[in-house]
């Protein structure tokens, strides 16, 4: 079974999103995952199975009340 493999991955200020050999900057970690879903919903219809994963942030504080 062909599969489509998305990652997101943080990058100084930026989010990359990476596909194959392809890497696209996008501003928010958000902008970023939306782009991934569009293009696996494209990935779906040509009958991949698809992966997407969003790395944390290296500051982000995990499993802990950040408010």
């Amino acid at each position: 079974m062909a599969k489509a493999l998305f990652r997101i991955v943080p990058d100084g200020e930026e989010w990359r999103l990476e596909h194959e050999d392809q890497r696209v900057a996008y501003m928010t970690k958000e902008a970023a995952f939306e782009a991934a879903v569009l293009a696996a919903q494209r990935a779906m219809r040509e009958a991949y199975a698809v992966h997407i994963s969003v790395d944390p942030a290296p500051n982000a504080l995990v499993g802990r009340d950040q408010g």
